[in-house]
């Protein structure tokens, strides 16, 4: 017998006005959390945000897709643009759009990312309207906005928000995958744009040939499918495909699907990813095979799969601030296993081959790379249509199985009121905000130098960041010790060595005998002269909400 339609336990419709409610709840809840918790994030530091920032800034200022990274280090005449290798255009290029000099292109950047998720979560519902039944929808944009990492990502300049948008509008164009040509160009596009975005888009490729292969379409037609949407996949991503083709010989080349991933994690000598920092020693797939055995092979992906559904499960958790990593997982197991029931019990075969191969291909990949950089947000992409079908299978156990709990009384009702107490709650939180989340950010003082320098009022030809600024221009590579440093950055007429509390917590080795980090203030400190260096400026520890820089000027 033919499992049910997971549409047909939600199909009927709710009152207008309850759904429009319903969803201003939910996108003016999110939009506020949002902004509340984005307000008590710092815009400094070695992270992804930071670079999308900084790249934005550069394509702004007329300098195209392009990264100064650690590639300079090995060009001993001044230095030289690269080409980005590790990041997506389409999101930089967006919020380069909105870039600027002033400090408030991270609160443009912010508010942006803001917008889009606000358009997710309606999107969500209105995709899911259509596939799994309205009430199932509306429950799970309910659940889906409360989300944590939603709000985390949401709040900052990051990629992941539009990322999903392109997959959950891919997952709507597989469901009228029967429709014919005008569906499998709109899937190419989609997957296009979802590459574009982020590398995982690419996977979106594997899953619409895999959903081609099992679906009802005749043989002639899944050929034509496949060819169609590769064909359209294909001219969407094609100025980045030139670009890879032209500067690396590899339409498709990516530093983390080409390299990194196959090394043994982030600083780590030899194995590890300091082969960012020469060419000619950095690992690739066919080396990882030649110095690994089957065993070592097998043992790592296991051991990564495991931390790949801890991860998967932690993203399921709302918003419950001070709740830690395992908690968090226990928290949001409940709604994982709906979800999963939910694909489980999904009849359509094309929409339950698809997302079964994304899971399975996105958890194989993530457990892999667990080891490089275990991180939850691998996964964001399948979130929103894995949170449609927490919300189907609710309706479905509450129609078919828990009925007799509250026969009179549409699911949506006890919800909101669920939903909106929560939402009072955190909203509290505005009282004890550090700053307004549109006030821009105080520019530190390391910052400012940098600018002084990029204007030309500092005439010094190389000054040395962090990893751990917006404006990074230059990355330190792992040397072994401070006399390998100071080698280095002589041969390479280094002038200005700026340090921040994340960047030494890097590099601590090297600058170890001079320099230590106070544990409980994060506050640096210069135990002893560094021979060769003049500190210039160090944040005065009274500033606890400036990050703690110390600038250093090269002796002659």
């Amino acid at each position: 017998m033919a499992a049910a339609s997971p549409s047909s336990s939600s199909s009927r419709l709710l009152p207008a006005w309850l759904v429009i409610t319903v969803l201003t709840l939910v996108v003016v809840n999110y939009v506020a959390l949002t902004l509340n918790l984005s307000a008590r994030w710092e815009p400094w530091g070695n992270s992804d945000a930071a670079h999308y920032l900084h790249i934005a800034r550069r394509i702004h200022d007329g300098k195209g897709f392009t990264s100064l990274g650690p590639e300079q280090f090995h060009v001993e005449q001044g230095m030289v643009q690269h080409p980005e290798t590790n990041r997506q255009p389409l999101y930089v290029y967006l919020i380069s759009l909105l870039a600027g000099p002033d400090r408030g292109f991270i609160i443009r950047a912010r508010l942006l990312n803001v917008g889009i998720g606000a358009v997710l979560l309606l999107v969500a519902f209105s995709v899911g309207r259509v596939v799994i039944g309205e009430r199932a929808a509306l429950v799970g944009v309910i659940l889906l906005g409360l989300l944590d990492v939603l709000m985390r990502f949401g709040g900052e300049a990051m990629a992941e928000p539009l990322a999903a948008l392109w997959f959950l509008l891919f997952f709507f164009c597989i469901f009228h995958l029967h429709r014919g040509y005008p569906w499998w160009i709109a899937a190419g596009t989609v997957g296009g744009l979802a590459w574009l975005t982020k590398g995982t888009g690419l996977l979106l490729v594997v899953g619409f040939v895999v959903t081609a292969a099992v679906s009802r379409l005749s043989r002639q037609q899944k050929l034509g499918a496949v060819v169609v949407m590769a064909a359209t996949f294909v001219v969407v991503g094609s100025p980045l495909m030139f670009r890879n083709f032209v500067h690396f010989g590899d339409p498709q080349y990516n530093m983390n699907t080409r390299h990194v991933m196959w090394s043994e994690g982030w600083d780590v000598r030899g194995g590890g990813c300091r082969m960012l920092y020469d060419a000619s020693d950095r690992p690739t797939l066919a080396r990882y095979l030649a110095s690994h055995s089957a065993r070592d092979v097998v043992e790592r992906e296991l051991r990564g799969l495991r931390f790949a559904g801890y991860w998967l499960t932690q993203l399921f958790a709302v918003r419950v601030p001070n709740l830690g990593g395992w908690v968090r997982a226990v928290a949001g197991a409940p709604l994982l296993i709906l979800a999963l029931a939910g694909v489980y019990r999904e009849h359509r075969r094309q929409l339950r081959a698809l997302v079964v191969t994304l899971l399975v291909v996105f958890w194989a990949l993530i457990g892999w790379y667990n080891v490089i950089g275990p991180s939850h947000r691998l996964w964001f992409p399948l979130l929103p249509i894995l949170f449609l079908y927490v919300g189907e299978t609710v309706i479905y156990l509450r129609d078919r199985k828990l009925a007799w709990l509250w026969p009179n009384i549409p699911l949506a009702v006890p919800v909101v009121c669920l939903a909106l107490i929560f939402s009072l709650g955190q909203l509290y939180a505005w009282r004890s905000l550090p700053r307004s989340p549109f006030q821009p950010y105080p520019q530190p003082a390391a910052e400012r130098l940098a600018e002084q320098w990029q204007r030309g009022r500092i005439t010094e030809q190389h000054i040395v960041f962090g990893p751990g600024l917006n404006r990074t221009e230059t990355f330190i590579p792992n040397y072994d010790n401070f006399v390998e440093f100071q080698v280095a950055s002589i041969r390479l007429g280094v002038d200005y060595l700026v340090l921040n509390t994340t960047w030494f917590g890097r590099r601590a080795h090297i600058f170890r005998d001079y320099i230590q980090c106070d544990e409980r203030t994060s506050a640096l400190w210069l135990k002893q002269a560094m021979p060769g260096w003049e500190l210039v400026y160090e944040t005065p520890k009274r500033l606890s909400r400036e990050p703690y820089y110390m600038i250093f000027r090269r002796l002659e």
